[in-house]
């Protein structure tokens, strides 16, 4: 049975209308299993369809939603730091507002984090995924791997993580490593982090914003700059006093 404590579903949502709407009522369908006081965050980053219309909508039906608007797009980074900062429940969970995954995947990693781990990482048993996203997925694992020494998995999918933990990890990046800094960050300090299978669907409906070449080149670029960057070897105190007289702040440092 799953400990009574309060979960903030995460999302962000940029011109997702032909799915937005589903997957805040499937979220909504599962936290009313799970003991506890939840909120589902959406930040609409931009949208210019009618995103924006049918969360105000659903927000009238579902009290537990609160909409974050930033009036232009300004990317996945931005969004999540925004998500971060606005969090004040024990747990948070990231799911994507395009329907790759399904809510119900929430009580998976619940159970796993109960095991004692501060991040849990949704392994996909199998991608949803052409040929050529496999490729680029299993290569930019991979070479996370070689360089830090860590198989992470699968750091494009959902993520679980501590929220006292998660606000304290320090990360600079402005494209969708965002998430993979953080994650690598709280590795390198102590970060207990743990894994478990999850099922991946066919999106709903839209476009990736990552089946360019050029955004592939840019995330391996990302990854191996990171890695040579002192900003690899943080030391951030996930646990308990601050560093240096500092905390550091959700989002970007």
């Amino acid at each position: 049975m799953l400990e009574d404590r309060s979960v903030s579903v995460c999302m962000s949502a940029y011109n997702e209308q032909q799915s937005v709407a589903e997957t805040v009522r499937d979220c909504g369908r599962v936290l009313d299993g799970i003991p506890g006081l939840h909120t589902i965050l959406v930040v609409n980053d931009g949208s210019t369809d009618r995103t924006g219309d049918i969360l105000e909508s659903l927000a009238r039906e579902e009290s537990r939603l609160r909409i974050l608007v930033h009036p232009e797009n300004r990317g996945i980074a931005r969004a999540l730091a925004w998500l971060i900062e606005e969090v004040r429940s024990d747990v948070m969970f990231y799911i994507a507002a395009d329907g790759q995954w399904r809510a119900d995947e929430l009580n998976g990693m619940l159970r796993k984090y109960d095991e004692g781990y501060d991040i849990v990482i949704g392994v996909r048993r199998k991608k949803q995924y052409s040929w050529y996203r496999l490729i680029v997925s299993w290569c930019y694992n991979a070479l996370v791997r070689i360089l830090f020494g860590k198989n992470f998995h699968d750091l494009g999918s959902i993520i679980l993580a501590r929220t006292a933990v998660w606000k304290r990890i320090p990360a600079r990046s402005t494209s969708a490593f965002f998430v993979a800094e953080k994650v690598l960050v709280a590795y390198r300090n102590g970060a207990r982090i743990g894994f478990t299978a999850v099922d991946h669907v066919q999106r709903v409906g839209g476009k990736s914003k990552f089946n360019s070449p050029l955004r592939a080149l840019e995330a391996c670029r990302e990854v191996i700059g990171f890695w040579l960057s002192p900003r690899s070897r943080t030391r951030a105190d996930l646990f308990g006093e601050e560093i240096g007289g500092k905390v550091y702040p959700a989002g970007v440092s």
